[in-house]
């Protein structure tokens, strides 16, 4: 059976919803596959709240958890109050595929590199071998997909980082450094509680430390993030060759998975604040203004590129606040400034580098 779409689709599909809810959506180029695919991580909800970055298809074979997260962004924007309250309260990034080069049912990429063996912690314990299925490549971080995702986690620093698999399991776990350990397990706990609530059979916990060459190892190492990992379907019970029907796949087993979802958003609210508003957020009176999307692409796509950028964005960052706080009392200035930022967003759009070619 073939897959529910082609790996390329979902970036196409992520792209036209971005288009429609600019307040909500937007997306940054993070690199490309060996073959040129260019990866981007989806950025929904509120940019001041605790970040949550959940990736799909790191195994090629693993496109049910893009179908997956295709479902999750939509539910995301439907409008319940669970939904809303998760962009109200955090910002969720979302990169659909990662590997999107090869063929439907492999598991490696282009160069035949099992990408969740290929990143720089704990590499050396891998299969050297390169003829193994789950092949380390040649040197860590040998490969563009694994090379985007670590600048991801170093660049974005997610509180919790969720890496979806599909075929093997079914479970879920957290996996990183035995301090990151009692979180973790606290994390468990609150799925546990929300599963039942939810009236789903809830994924059984596994706890684990710095697997070699694991997504989620650099994730915890360089991003200081909580990592967890979930195979979404118990061995036998399906797999690359025959998957779930899609009605089934958008209801029960997407139902199971949103727990997970929910769970790891809450976790991330309780214990990430919203800072206090920054001056362009004042302004425009709300995060979610679309405006402020401009901005935050040509710092992440500009600024953050050149080490006097990222001075000039920490400067800022640091000013901001008791400016922001000043001006929620002043009127004029926000409007003021509101007339600056719009002349400047426009010269922004023109300055926007063109789409790179699939």
């Amino acid at each position: 059976m073939a897959p529910y779409r082609d790996k390329a689709e979902y970036y196409t599909l992520f792209d036209q919803l971005t288009a429609l809810n600019p307040s909500l959506m937007s997306s940054q180029r993070i690199g490309y596959t060996v073959n040129g695919f260019t990866l981007k991580v989806y950025k929904i909800g509120n940019p001041n709240g605790g970040k949550v970055l959940i990736d799909g298809c790191i195994h090629g074979k693993s496109w049910a958890a893009s179908e997956l997260l295709w479902i999750y962004v939509n539910w995301l924007l439907a409008g319940s109050p669970e939904a809303t309250r998760i962009l109200e309260r955090n910002y969720t990034l979302i990169v659909p595929c990662i590997n999107v080069d090869v063929i439907w049912y492999g598991r490696p990429n282009a160069n035949r590199v099992d990408l969740n063996r290929n990143f720089e912690t704990n590499w050396e314990l891998g299969n050297p071998d390169p003829t193994a299925y789950d092949y380390r490549g040649p040197a860590p971080l040998s490969e563009p997909e694994t090379q985007a995702m670590r600048s991801l986690f170093e660049r974005e620093r997610p509180r919790i980082y969720l890496n979806h698999h599909t075929w093997g399991g079914d479970y879920w776990g957290g996996f990183g450094t035995p301090d990151q350990t009692a979180f973790n397990n606290s994390v468990n706990n609150l799925y546990q509680e929300l599963a039942q609530q939810r009236g789903v059979t809830p994924y059984p916990y596994q706890s684990g430390g710095l697997g070699p060459g694991y997504a989620t190892s650099d994730a915890a190492v360089f991003g200081g993030s909580n990592s967890f990992a979930i195979e979404v379907f118990k061995s036998g019970e399906y797999d690359v060759y025959s998957p779930p029907p899609l009605s089934e796949l958008q209801t029960y087993w997407f139902n199971r998975v949103l727990a997970v979802y929910i769970a790891i958003s809450q976790a991330v609210e309780i214990i990430t604040p919203l800072p206090e508003c920054f001056i362009a957020t004042v302004a425009y009176g709300t995060p979610l203004a679309a405006e402020l999307n401009v901005l935050r692409g040509f710092r992440d796509n500009f600024m953050a590129l050149t080490r006097i950028g990222r001075s000039l964005t920490s400067f800022y960052n640091k000013v901001s606040p008791p400016v922001a706080k000043a001006m929620m009392r002043r009127q004029r200035a926000r409007k003021a400034v509101r007339m600056i930022l719009r002349s400047t967003i426009i010269v922004l759009k023109k300055l926007s580098p063109k789409k790179h070619k699939r």
